[in-house]
């Protein structure tokens, strides 16, 4: 009996160890989570897809809308309970639907998802070729400076022009910021910080000076 016992003792450990490489096997199976993160540069890779790129990237994003209104319909079946009207009614067939529509909603997201992630892939391939024959075409390297380094290298560069020109004083009245977006004067943090920045430029030729009592 002892014998038979082991025997079988042996068969079931056989067949456990058999079992765990299929239950992880089917655990590995499980659709991974999308990286999602490249959708947060579309507005900058857009422009760099086919027409029919932008097509099929809107459809998705109308893709995704319906699932998340599929999802919410879903759950929203799924949470109802008996009225006090009506106790007894048979919840389980809009429990299941609700259950349905939500695994739909998802599936719906998920695919969405996944084509968007796509055409942005590629969007971002052509974004990278083209800036590397822009860069060979005209061969440029674009160099970052800081704010205080930019404004020093302009007040130089401004004061140089100045005495090149013939003048012997150089006034300074002011600063106005112009963009795109506004074009006013510059508060007086700013405003003094810059004639700071020129007065160091200057150095000691005391050429900058400020407009007070100026008369024509």
């Amino acid at each position: 009996m002892s014998q038979s016992f082991a025997l079988a003792f042996r068969q079931f450990t056989f067949l456990l160890l058999c079992a765990l490489p299929l239950s992880s096997q089917a655990a590995s199976t499980k659709e991974a989570p999308l990286d999602l993160s490249i959708i947060a540069q579309s507005d900058a890779l857009r422009p760099y897809m086919t027409q029919q790129q932008r097509v099929d990237y809107i459809e998705a994003a109308q893709l995704i809308k319906q699932g998340e209104s599929n999802i919410r319909s879903g759950e929203n079946l799924h949470s109802q309970k008996p009225s006090a009207l009506n106790p007894n009614k048979d919840l389980k067939p809009l429990h299941e639907r609700g259950k349905q529509l939500v695994e739909e909603g998802q599936a719906k997201v998920h695919s969405a998802q996944q084509q968007m992630i796509q055409l942005l892939t590629t969007a971002q391939a052509r974004q990278t070729i083209n800036q590397a024959i822009a860069a060979k075409k005209y061969n440029f390297e674009l160099i970052e400076q800081t704010y205080p380094t930019a404004l020093k290298q302009a007040a130089i560069q401004t004061l140089e022009n100045c005495r090149n020109a013939g003048y012997a004083n150089i006034f300074y009245d002011g600063l106005r910021i112009i963009t795109a977006a506004q074009n006013s004067k510059a508060e007086p943090k700013v405003h003094n910080a810059t004639y700071d920045t020129f007065i160091q430029a200057d150095g000691t030729q005391f050429s900058v000076k400020v407009p007070l009592s100026l008369r024509h």
